[in-house]
């Protein structure tokens, strides 16, 4: 469970004034008169300069770790940094901690754009090559059906035509009847 930063706070408050009220009792304490025997005169008192040294590390109560975003494509993509906030500095939500060069990014997206719209023009020419290939389809099966309505026709002079025209006629009529049916078929397949 973590202790509350209040709590936190007034915990290092008390031990800072621990250890001052420690050092101050200690080195305030009148400093030591020295007899010496007969032989030596006595000594005066002296003055000590009084010093308080602490070591330790100063770290941040709360810290983020930021990470570069990942790039996507092929290549030895890299990042080149243009601005950094200092060292230790206070950031707050919104502020710039890091700001990278956007050059080759923006070069990427724009080859990018370019592959998707030479892309998408090639999509659209294939519609359009498909619906031109879908009206020459039609227009050779109304063709087919013309031809094959001709040969009906010519079929019904059959009884008044030379025998060999006659078979012409008979000719014509079972290949206008079969290309009817191929362009039928050709035309079920692209539906």
């Amino acid at each position: 469970m973590p202790v509350p930063r209040k709590v936190q706070w007034l915990l290092l408050a008390a031990a800072g004034l621990g250890v001052a009220a420690i050092g101050w009792n200690r080195w305030s304490v009148a400093p030591a008169t020295i007899t010496v025997q007969a032989q030596a005169p006595v000594s005066e008192q002296d003055t000590f300069a009084r010093t308080l040294r602490l070591n330790g590390l100063i770290e941040a109560v709360e810290s983020l770790a930021i990470q570069t975003p990942r790039l996507a494509g092929a290549g030895n993509q890299s990042l080149v940094i243009t601005q950094l906030a200092p060292k230790g500095a206070l950031v707050r939500k919104g502020d710039l901690v890091i700001e990278f060069d956007r050059q080759q990014q923006l070069r990427n997206a724009l080859d990018r754009r370019a592959e998707w719209q030479d892309l998408d023009e090639q999509i659209k020419k294939k519609r359009a090559d498909q619906l031109a290939q879908d009206a020459k389809d039609a227009t050779e099966l109304k063709k087919a059906e013309s031809d094959l309505s001709l040969a009906r026709l010519e079929m019904l002079k059959n009884d008044m035509v030379p025998r060999i025209e006659a078979e012409k006629n008979k000719l014509s009529l079972d290949a206008a009847d079969a290309k009817e049916m191929h362009e039928m078929e050709k035309a079920a397949a692209a539906n």
